[in-house]
């Protein structure tokens, strides 16, 4: 890989996270009606959910796990912080459903077999685990979405790119 396409990667890798987060921080993962919003709001939301499209499922799922705000108990929130939806969901599909509980339920039972291992200080590789795991699979995400995207400039106006709190 040449020197120029290195920095359009790193571009495109930054751009990435800027979008993602925007697009499920700022406009809940929608795009809005034509009237709803500003002409860039919607031209940028759109391009984004057609990149995001492109994903598989699980990818797309994660980065709505990952921005979608939730509350979750104090010890789950404090030991697995942005990543706790990600977590959560992780666990869940560890315990396979027979189909008769619904999300809600099975989330519930998962957040309470965490919280007793986050209590039992024998069972921390586990959660070093779910951790790893979690992080890897929006590593994935990521990825997927930068291959998804290419190496185009940003979706988002310099003056909002700017101003989105930094995280990668």
């Amino acid at each position: 890989m040449s020197f120029v396409q290195k920095l359009k990667l790193r571009r495109a890798q930054k751009s990435a996270w800027k979008e993602v987060r925007w697009f499920y921080g700022t406009m809940d993962g929608r795009v809005p009606k034509k009237g709803d919003a500003l002409e860039w709001q919607y031209v940028a939301a759109r391009k984004i959910r057609r990149w995001l499209q492109k994903l598989p499922t699980f990818h797309a799922g994660a980065f709505k796990l990952r921005y979608t705000p939730r509350t979750w108990p104090p010890a789950i929130a404090k030991r697995f912080g942005s990543l706790a939806a990600v977590v959560v969901r992780i666990e869940c599909a560890q315990h396979p459903s027979d189909g008769t509980r619904s999300e809600e339920a099975l989330e519930k039972a998962s957040v309470e077999r965490l919280e007793m291992m986050i209590a039992d200080r024998r069972r921390v590789s586990m959660l070093y685990d779910l951790d790893y795991r979690a992080y890897w699979h929006l590593r994935a995400a990521h990825k997927a979405y930068v291959q998804a995207r290419g190496t185009k400039r940003c979706a988002l106006p310099r003056a909002v790119e700017k101003n989105l709190p930094g995280e990668e």
